[in-house]
Protein backbone atom coordinates (compact mmCIF):
# COMPACT_ATOMS: atom_id res chain seq x y z
CA UNK A 1 0.00 0.00 0.00
CA UNK A 2 1.33 3.44 -0.92
CA UNK A 3 1.44 5.89 1.98
CA UNK A 4 -0.22 9.31 1.60
CA UNK A 5 2.97 11.33 1.15
CA UNK A 6 4.60 8.80 -1.10
CA UNK A 7 1.40 8.53 -3.13
CA UNK A 8 1.33 12.28 -3.56
CA UNK A 9 4.96 12.32 -4.71
CA UNK A 10 4.46 9.56 -7.22
CA UNK A 11 1.26 11.19 -8.45
CA UNK A 12 3.01 14.51 -8.97
CA UNK A 13 5.78 12.82 -10.95
CA UNK A 14 3.20 11.05 -13.09
CA UNK A 15 1.32 14.27 -13.69
CA UNK A 16 4.49 16.04 -14.81
CA UNK A 17 5.23 13.28 -17.31
CA UNK A 18 1.64 13.17 -18.55
CA UNK A 19 1.33 16.93 -19.03
CA UNK A 20 4.68 17.14 -20.79
CA UNK A 21 3.67 14.39 -23.18
CA UNK A 22 0.28 15.98 -23.81
CA UNK A 23 1.82 19.37 -24.59
CA UNK A 24 4.25 17.68 -26.96
CA UNK A 25 1.42 16.13 -28.90
CA UNK A 26 2.17 18.73 -31.54
CA UNK A 27 5.89 17.98 -31.73
CA UNK A 28 5.98 14.24 -32.31
CA UNK A 29 7.53 13.11 -35.61
CA UNK A 30 4.24 12.91 -37.45
CA UNK A 31 5.87 13.89 -40.70
CA UNK A 32 6.90 10.26 -41.06
CA UNK A 33 3.48 8.83 -40.29
CA UNK A 34 1.75 11.39 -42.49
CA UNK A 35 3.38 9.83 -45.54
CA UNK A 36 0.58 7.27 -45.34
CA UNK A 37 -1.85 9.92 -46.46
CA UNK A 38 -2.14 11.58 -49.87
CA UNK A 39 -1.30 15.25 -50.11
CA UNK A 40 -4.76 16.62 -49.55
CA UNK A 41 -6.04 19.88 -50.91
CA UNK A 42 -9.54 18.90 -50.09
CA UNK A 43 -13.02 18.12 -51.10
CA UNK A 44 -14.54 20.95 -53.08
CA UNK A 45 -17.58 22.77 -51.74
CA UNK A 46 -20.62 22.92 -53.95
CA UNK A 47 -24.32 23.56 -53.78
CA UNK A 48 -26.26 20.69 -52.25
CA UNK A 49 -28.37 19.74 -55.25
CA UNK A 50 -28.62 16.84 -57.66
CA UNK A 51 -25.59 18.01 -59.57
CA UNK A 52 -22.54 16.27 -58.13
CA UNK A 53 -20.16 18.54 -60.00
CA UNK A 54 -19.10 21.71 -58.19
CA UNK A 55 -19.97 24.88 -60.05
CA UNK A 56 -17.13 26.80 -61.57
CA UNK A 57 -18.17 29.91 -59.65
CA UNK A 58 -17.75 28.29 -56.26
CA UNK A 59 -14.70 26.14 -56.87
CA UNK A 60 -11.02 26.78 -57.27
CA UNK A 61 -8.23 24.49 -56.20
CA UNK A 62 -5.00 25.55 -54.52
CA UNK A 63 -3.15 24.98 -57.77
CA UNK A 64 -5.15 27.82 -59.31
CA UNK A 65 -3.00 30.91 -59.78
CA UNK A 66 -4.84 34.08 -58.82
CA UNK A 67 -2.11 36.00 -60.60
CA UNK A 68 1.31 35.31 -62.01
CA UNK A 69 4.03 36.79 -59.78
CA UNK A 70 5.97 39.49 -61.58
CA UNK A 71 9.62 38.92 -60.79
CA UNK A 72 10.52 42.24 -62.39
CA UNK A 73 8.82 43.93 -59.42
CA UNK A 74 11.32 44.05 -56.53
CA UNK A 75 8.72 43.78 -53.79
CA UNK A 76 5.09 43.28 -52.93
CA UNK A 77 3.00 45.54 -50.73
CA UNK A 78 2.17 43.66 -47.54
CA UNK A 79 0.06 44.22 -44.47
CA UNK A 80 0.62 42.26 -41.27
CA UNK A 81 -2.77 42.05 -39.56
CA UNK A 82 -2.53 41.22 -35.87
CA UNK A 83 -5.13 40.54 -33.19
CA UNK A 84 -3.70 41.90 -29.93
CA UNK A 85 -5.20 42.41 -26.50
CA UNK A 86 -4.56 45.75 -24.79
CA UNK A 87 -2.19 44.37 -22.14
CA UNK A 88 -0.47 41.87 -24.42
CA UNK A 89 3.23 42.41 -25.07
CA UNK A 90 3.89 42.56 -28.79
CA UNK A 91 7.02 44.67 -29.02
CA UNK A 92 8.33 42.55 -31.88
CA UNK A 93 5.76 44.13 -34.17
CA UNK A 94 7.56 47.45 -33.87
CA UNK A 95 11.15 46.49 -33.06
CA UNK A 96 11.90 43.76 -35.59
CA UNK A 97 12.63 43.73 -39.31
CA UNK A 98 9.40 42.59 -40.94
CA UNK A 99 10.55 42.86 -44.55
CA UNK A 100 8.62 46.05 -45.21
CA UNK A 101 5.25 44.79 -44.01
CA UNK A 102 2.94 47.53 -42.70
CA UNK A 103 1.61 46.46 -39.32
CA UNK A 104 -2.13 46.70 -38.69
CA UNK A 105 -2.79 45.97 -35.03
CA UNK A 106 -6.40 45.54 -33.98
CA UNK A 107 -7.12 45.72 -30.24
CA UNK A 108 -10.52 44.14 -29.54
CA UNK A 109 -10.66 45.08 -25.84
CA UNK A 110 -9.87 48.78 -26.36
CA UNK A 111 -12.62 50.84 -27.96
CA UNK A 112 -10.31 53.87 -28.06
CA UNK A 113 -7.70 52.07 -30.17
CA UNK A 114 -7.03 53.33 -33.69
CA UNK A 115 -8.04 49.90 -35.01
CA UNK A 116 -10.65 47.95 -33.09
CA UNK A 117 -13.72 45.78 -33.69
CA UNK A 118 -17.49 46.05 -33.12
CA UNK A 119 -17.35 43.52 -30.27
CA UNK A 120 -14.64 41.58 -28.49
CA UNK A 121 -15.90 38.17 -29.56
CA UNK A 122 -14.66 35.29 -31.66
CA UNK A 123 -10.97 35.77 -30.85
CA UNK A 124 -8.89 36.59 -33.93
CA UNK A 125 -11.78 35.86 -36.33
CA UNK A 126 -13.47 39.17 -35.49
CA UNK A 127 -10.22 41.02 -36.18
CA UNK A 128 -9.52 39.27 -39.47
CA UNK A 129 -13.02 39.85 -40.81
CA UNK A 130 -13.02 43.47 -39.66
CA UNK A 131 -9.72 44.13 -41.41
CA UNK A 132 -11.02 42.69 -44.68
CA UNK A 133 -14.23 44.71 -44.45
CA UNK A 134 -12.33 47.90 -43.55
CA UNK A 135 -9.68 47.54 -46.27
CA UNK A 136 -11.55 45.67 -48.99
CA UNK A 137 -11.15 48.42 -51.60
CA UNK A 138 -7.59 49.30 -50.59
CA UNK A 139 -5.91 45.97 -50.02
CA UNK A 140 -2.17 45.36 -50.36
CA UNK A 141 -0.80 42.66 -52.64
CA UNK A 142 -0.44 40.35 -49.64
CA UNK A 143 -2.26 40.34 -46.29
CA UNK A 144 -0.71 38.26 -43.50
CA UNK A 145 -2.94 37.36 -40.55
CA UNK A 146 -1.22 36.47 -37.28
CA UNK A 147 -1.52 36.38 -33.50
CA UNK A 148 0.36 38.86 -31.33
CA UNK A 149 2.68 36.42 -29.60
CA UNK A 150 6.19 36.31 -30.97
CA UNK A 151 7.06 32.74 -30.06
CA UNK A 152 4.61 29.87 -29.93
CA UNK A 153 4.27 26.28 -31.06
CA UNK A 154 1.66 27.71 -33.44
CA UNK A 155 4.52 29.11 -35.52
CA UNK A 156 6.66 27.14 -37.97
CA UNK A 157 8.94 24.72 -36.14
CA UNK A 158 11.66 24.95 -38.77
CA UNK A 159 11.71 28.72 -38.26
CA UNK A 160 12.22 28.22 -34.53
CA UNK A 161 8.58 29.15 -33.87
CA UNK A 162 9.52 32.79 -34.41
CA UNK A 163 6.96 35.34 -35.62
CA UNK A 164 9.32 37.87 -37.23
CA UNK A 165 11.21 35.11 -39.05
CA UNK A 166 7.92 33.75 -40.35
CA UNK A 167 7.01 37.15 -41.79
CA UNK A 168 10.47 37.75 -43.25
CA UNK A 169 10.76 34.39 -44.95
CA UNK A 170 7.18 34.09 -46.19
CA UNK A 171 7.21 33.94 -49.99
CA UNK A 172 4.88 36.59 -51.38
CA UNK A 173 5.28 34.91 -54.77
CA UNK A 174 3.85 31.66 -53.41
CA UNK A 175 0.97 33.47 -51.72
CA UNK A 176 0.25 35.23 -55.02
CA UNK A 177 0.26 31.92 -56.89
CA UNK A 178 -1.77 29.99 -54.35
CA UNK A 179 -4.06 32.76 -53.16
CA UNK A 180 -4.27 31.27 -49.66
CA UNK A 181 -1.40 29.91 -47.58
CA UNK A 182 -1.72 28.55 -44.07
CA UNK A 183 1.38 29.81 -42.23
CA UNK A 184 1.67 26.48 -40.42
CA UNK A 185 3.04 23.83 -42.75
CA UNK A 186 2.99 21.04 -40.16
CA UNK A 187 -0.19 19.02 -40.25
CA UNK A 188 -0.60 18.30 -36.56
CA UNK A 189 -3.02 19.35 -35.23
CA UNK A 190 -5.62 19.77 -37.93
CA UNK A 191 -4.83 17.30 -40.71
CA UNK A 192 -5.58 15.00 -42.39
CA UNK A 193 -9.06 14.49 -40.89
CA UNK A 194 -9.38 16.64 -37.79
CA UNK A 195 -13.03 17.63 -37.60
CA UNK A 196 -16.15 15.58 -38.31
CA UNK A 197 -19.18 17.88 -38.45
CA UNK A 198 -22.18 16.33 -36.78
CA UNK A 199 -20.22 14.47 -34.11
CA UNK A 200 -21.94 15.35 -30.84
CA UNK A 201 -19.55 13.74 -28.37
CA UNK A 202 -17.46 16.38 -26.62
CA UNK A 203 -13.70 16.26 -27.09
CA UNK A 204 -11.39 18.52 -25.08
CA UNK A 205 -9.18 18.99 -28.15
CA UNK A 206 -12.13 19.74 -30.43
CA UNK A 207 -14.55 21.80 -28.36
CA UNK A 208 -16.13 23.22 -31.52
CA UNK A 209 -16.83 19.87 -33.19
CA UNK A 210 -20.33 19.31 -31.72
CA UNK A 211 -21.51 22.70 -33.04
CA UNK A 212 -19.70 22.63 -36.38
CA UNK A 213 -22.59 21.17 -38.37
CA UNK A 214 -25.01 23.88 -37.26
CA UNK A 215 -22.40 26.59 -37.83
CA UNK A 216 -21.69 25.21 -41.31
CA UNK A 217 -25.33 25.29 -42.38
CA UNK A 218 -25.67 28.87 -41.11
CA UNK A 219 -22.45 30.15 -42.66
CA UNK A 220 -22.69 28.22 -45.94
CA UNK A 221 -26.41 27.84 -46.66
CA UNK A 222 -27.08 25.50 -49.55
CA UNK A 223 -23.60 23.99 -49.41
CA UNK A 224 -23.41 20.28 -48.63
CA UNK A 225 -22.14 19.43 -45.15
CA UNK A 226 -18.75 17.72 -45.60
CA UNK A 227 -17.82 14.57 -43.73
CA UNK A 228 -14.46 16.07 -42.76
CA UNK A 229 -13.24 19.59 -42.13
CA UNK A 230 -9.49 19.94 -41.83
CA UNK A 231 -6.49 22.22 -42.20
CA UNK A 232 -3.37 22.80 -40.10
CA UNK A 233 -4.20 24.85 -37.02
CA UNK A 234 -4.02 27.69 -35.73
CA UNK A 235 -5.76 30.51 -37.63
CA UNK A 236 -2.66 32.17 -39.06
CA UNK A 237 -2.47 32.54 -42.83
CA UNK A 238 -1.66 34.79 -45.78
CA UNK A 239 -3.91 35.89 -48.63
CA UNK A 240 -3.44 37.55 -51.97
CA UNK A 241 -5.50 40.61 -52.83
CA UNK A 242 -7.06 38.70 -55.71
CA UNK A 243 -8.12 35.82 -53.48
CA UNK A 244 -9.78 38.12 -50.94
CA UNK A 245 -11.61 40.06 -53.62
CA UNK A 246 -12.85 36.89 -55.30
CA UNK A 247 -15.42 36.90 -52.48
CA UNK A 248 -17.77 39.90 -52.35
CA UNK A 249 -17.31 42.25 -49.41
CA UNK A 250 -20.94 41.64 -48.42
CA UNK A 251 -20.12 38.01 -47.71
CA UNK A 252 -17.49 39.02 -45.15
CA UNK A 253 -20.03 41.36 -43.56
CA UNK A 254 -22.39 38.37 -43.37
CA UNK A 255 -19.73 36.24 -41.67
CA UNK A 256 -19.03 38.97 -39.13
CA UNK A 257 -22.72 39.43 -38.41
CA UNK A 258 -22.97 35.72 -37.71
CA UNK A 259 -20.07 36.03 -35.29
CA UNK A 260 -21.70 39.00 -33.56
CA UNK A 261 -25.08 37.30 -33.20
CA UNK A 262 -24.21 33.66 -32.51
CA UNK A 263 -24.93 32.38 -29.02
CA UNK A 264 -21.72 30.37 -29.07
CA UNK A 265 -19.13 31.36 -26.51
CA UNK A 266 -16.26 33.63 -27.50
CA UNK A 267 -13.64 30.90 -27.70
CA UNK A 268 -15.88 28.34 -29.40
CA UNK A 269 -17.03 30.75 -32.11
CA UNK A 270 -13.40 31.63 -32.76
CA UNK A 271 -12.47 27.96 -33.00
CA UNK A 272 -15.26 27.41 -35.53
CA UNK A 273 -13.63 29.92 -37.86
CA UNK A 274 -10.17 28.49 -37.20
CA UNK A 275 -11.17 25.43 -39.21
CA UNK A 276 -13.30 27.25 -41.78
CA UNK A 277 -10.91 29.80 -43.25
CA UNK A 278 -9.88 27.26 -45.88
CA UNK A 279 -13.52 26.74 -46.79
CA UNK A 280 -13.99 30.48 -47.24
CA UNK A 281 -10.82 31.12 -49.22
CA UNK A 282 -10.18 27.88 -51.13
CA UNK A 283 -13.71 26.48 -51.36
CA UNK A 284 -12.30 23.26 -49.90
CA UNK A 285 -13.46 21.74 -46.64
CA UNK A 286 -10.15 19.91 -46.36
CA UNK A 287 -6.91 21.75 -47.07
CA UNK A 288 -3.73 19.86 -46.18
CA UNK A 289 -0.88 20.83 -48.53
CA UNK A 290 2.31 18.80 -48.64
CA UNK A 291 4.53 19.80 -45.73
CA UNK A 292 7.80 19.46 -47.61
CA UNK A 293 6.78 21.74 -50.47
CA UNK A 294 5.06 24.17 -48.11
CA UNK A 295 8.26 24.72 -46.15
CA UNK A 296 10.45 24.86 -49.25
CA UNK A 297 8.37 26.94 -51.64
CA UNK A 298 6.72 28.93 -48.86
CA UNK A 299 9.70 29.73 -46.63
CA UNK A 300 12.82 28.62 -48.44
CA UNK A 301 13.55 25.76 -46.03
CA UNK A 302 14.44 23.11 -48.57
CA UNK A 303 15.73 19.74 -47.46
CA UNK A 304 17.33 17.52 -50.06
CA UNK A 305 14.28 15.28 -50.21
CA UNK A 306 11.39 13.96 -48.15
CA UNK A 307 13.68 11.49 -46.40
CA UNK A 308 15.91 14.26 -45.06
CA UNK A 309 12.84 16.28 -44.17
CA UNK A 310 11.40 13.40 -42.14
CA UNK A 311 14.77 12.79 -40.48
CA UNK A 312 14.78 16.32 -39.06
CA UNK A 313 11.43 15.70 -37.39
CA UNK A 314 12.66 12.37 -36.06
CA UNK A 315 15.57 14.21 -34.44
CA UNK A 316 13.18 16.72 -32.94
CA UNK A 317 11.07 13.94 -31.46
CA UNK A 318 14.10 12.18 -29.99
CA UNK A 319 15.26 15.48 -28.51
CA UNK A 320 11.89 16.00 -26.91
CA UNK A 321 11.88 12.52 -25.39
CA UNK A 322 15.35 13.10 -23.93
CA UNK A 323 14.20 16.45 -22.56
CA UNK A 324 11.20 14.78 -20.97
CA UNK A 325 13.48 12.24 -19.30
CA UNK A 326 15.70 15.06 -18.04
CA UNK A 327 12.72 16.96 -16.66
CA UNK A 328 11.57 13.83 -14.82
CA UNK A 329 15.09 13.27 -13.44
CA UNK A 330 15.23 16.84 -12.15
CA UNK A 331 11.79 16.56 -10.59
CA UNK A 332 12.70 13.37 -8.75
CA UNK A 333 15.99 14.88 -7.65
CA UNK A 334 14.25 17.97 -6.28
CA UNK A 335 11.79 15.82 -4.30
CA UNK A 336 14.63 13.80 -2.76
CA UNK A 337 16.61 16.97 -2.04
CA UNK A 338 13.62 18.57 -0.33
CA UNK A 339 13.15 15.58 1.98
CA UNK A 340 16.87 15.41 2.70
CA UNK A 341 16.80 19.00 3.92
CA UNK A 342 13.57 18.90 5.93
CA UNK A 343 12.79 15.34 6.98
CA UNK A 344 14.13 13.16 9.77
CA UNK A 345 16.88 10.66 8.93
CA UNK A 346 15.48 7.61 7.25
CA UNK A 347 12.49 9.42 5.75
CA UNK A 348 13.61 8.82 2.20
CA UNK A 349 13.97 5.10 2.82
CA UNK A 350 10.68 4.86 4.68
CA UNK A 351 8.79 6.66 1.90
CA UNK A 352 10.57 4.56 -0.71
CA UNK A 353 11.27 7.65 -2.80
CA UNK A 354 12.91 6.94 -6.14
CA UNK A 355 16.42 8.36 -6.17
CA UNK A 356 17.42 9.24 -9.76
CA UNK A 357 20.69 7.72 -11.04
CA UNK A 358 23.66 9.96 -10.31
CA UNK A 359 25.11 11.58 -13.42
CA UNK A 360 22.18 10.67 -15.65
CA UNK A 361 21.26 14.34 -15.94
CA UNK A 362 24.68 15.10 -17.41
CA UNK A 363 24.34 12.25 -19.92
CA UNK A 364 20.90 13.43 -21.00
CA UNK A 365 22.06 17.03 -21.34
CA UNK A 366 24.91 15.92 -23.58
CA UNK A 367 22.56 13.85 -25.74
CA UNK A 368 20.10 16.74 -26.02
CA UNK A 369 22.85 19.14 -27.06
CA UNK A 370 24.07 16.67 -29.68
CA UNK A 371 20.59 16.25 -31.16
CA UNK A 372 20.05 20.02 -31.15
CA UNK A 373 23.27 20.49 -33.10
CA UNK A 374 22.26 17.89 -35.68
CA UNK A 375 18.92 19.62 -36.07
CA UNK A 376 20.47 23.05 -36.51
CA UNK A 377 23.04 21.74 -39.01
CA UNK A 378 20.25 20.23 -41.08
CA UNK A 379 18.16 23.37 -40.83
CA UNK A 380 20.99 25.63 -41.95
CA UNK A 381 21.69 23.40 -44.95
CA UNK A 382 18.00 23.51 -45.85
CA UNK A 383 17.99 27.30 -45.60
CA UNK A 384 21.02 27.51 -47.88
CA UNK A 385 19.41 25.18 -50.40
CA UNK A 386 16.27 27.32 -50.31
CA UNK A 387 18.14 30.26 -51.79
CA UNK A 388 17.97 28.52 -55.16
CA UNK A 389 14.64 29.35 -56.87
CA UNK A 390 14.93 26.25 -59.04
CA UNK A 391 14.98 24.07 -55.93
CA UNK A 392 11.86 25.76 -54.60
CA UNK A 393 10.08 25.32 -57.91
CA UNK A 394 10.98 21.64 -57.97
CA UNK A 395 9.62 21.11 -54.47
CA UNK A 396 6.33 22.69 -55.50
CA UNK A 397 6.15 20.80 -58.79
CA UNK A 398 6.41 24.00 -60.81
CA UNK A 399 8.20 24.48 -64.10
CA UNK A 400 11.19 26.78 -63.80
CA UNK A 401 13.46 28.33 -66.39
CA UNK A 402 16.63 30.34 -65.98
CA UNK A 403 15.80 33.89 -64.97
CA UNK A 404 12.62 33.05 -63.10
CA UNK A 405 12.45 34.20 -59.52
CA UNK A 406 10.85 32.49 -56.57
Amino acid sequence: MVGPRRGFTLLSISLVAFCTTLVYLYSAPRAVRWRRFPNTVGSNLHNDDNNSNPSSESDYSVSHADASPSYAIPSYTRHLVVAKMKDEDAGWLYNEDLAGAIVKVYIPDDKSAALTVPKNKGHEAMVYLSYIIDHYDNLPDIAIFMHAHRNSWHQAGLLEHDGPETVRRLSSARVTREGYMNLRCEWDPGCPAWMHPGVVDKDSLRVEEPVMAQAWTELFPGIALPEVVAQPCCAQFALSKARIQSTPREKFVFYREWLLKTKLLDDVSGRVFEYLWQAIFTKNATFCPDMYSCYCDGYGVCFRDNKDFDYWFELRYKKHMKQQQLDEWRHKASVVDRYQQTADPGTIESLELEVPPAGRDIELTTEIDSLAQLMEDGRQKALARGKDPAVRAGAAGRNWTEGDGF
